[in-house]
């Protein structure tokens, strides 16, 4: 299965809708799902996610410093 069909599966089974988790992390629902279809990234979406059903995101790649927006 895919990662929108395995947690979707869970969100059903648990009873948990995308607006619970966009309401509870401050965010749209259209952002929960970009998040859930894998076409975007939110470390706190994910992580509210993982409470909620227990599934594990893949794990954040690491950019390296001279990348970073931080130093652009």
């Amino acid at each position: 299965m895919s990662q929108h069909q395995d947690i979707m599966v869970l969100l059903i089974h648990l009873g948990i809708t995308q607006r619970d988790i966009a309401k509870k992390a401050g965010v749209t629902p259209a952002a929960v799902s970009s998040i859930i279809h894998g076409r975007a990234r939110s470390y706190n979406v994910e992580k509210i996610i993982t409470e909620l059903t227990g599934y594990q995101f893949p794990a954040f790649k690491q950019v390296p410093r001279t990348l970073s927006a931080a130093n652009n």
